[in-house]
């Protein structure tokens, strides 16, 4: 980081892992972007680090990224770009699966299942288009 976020960080204005986020952005330029606004009042939290971070690794980050992810115009929450996690309650687990089976061949199993009804979905959707 370049030496007035890092001071930024050391007087507690920018916590560890914002600054850990922080870190991503490469490019000199766009982090003395970010100070520049940082200066003019824009705040800087957790979730605006990350979203950087997001950005920066995707390879998108911009200078009017910089200013939408600071003024809020940009807030989309990184949960909807990571995938959704959910658990399925022991009993379902329990029916269908073995104690010995691993936590990987029961997701191997469930990917499949899933390829399988999703594919039949389509097949179905097809003769309907196709009038069948």
């Amino acid at each position: 980081m370049i030496p007035p976020l890092l001071e930024r960080f050391d007087r507690g204005e920018i916590t560890f892992l914002a600054a850990y986020d922080i870190s991503f952005i490469e490019s000199k330029e766009y982090q003395e972007i970010l100070e520049e606004y940082l200066q003019g009042g824009y705040r800087l939290d957790t979730k605006k680090a990350a979203l950087f971070h997001s950005c920066a690794k995707e390879g998108n980050l911009t200078e009017k990224m910089i200013v939408e992810i600071l003024s809020g115009e940009k807030s989309e929450t990184l949960e909807a770009a990571k995938s959704k996690t959910f658990h399925l309650k022991p009993n379902v687990i329990s029916r269908y699966f073995t104690p010995v089976q691993s936590r990987k061949e029961i997701e191997e199993t469930i990917e499949k299942a899933l390829e399988l009804y999703f594919s039949r979905d389509e097949v179905k959707e097809q003769a309907v288009v196709q009038g069948n």
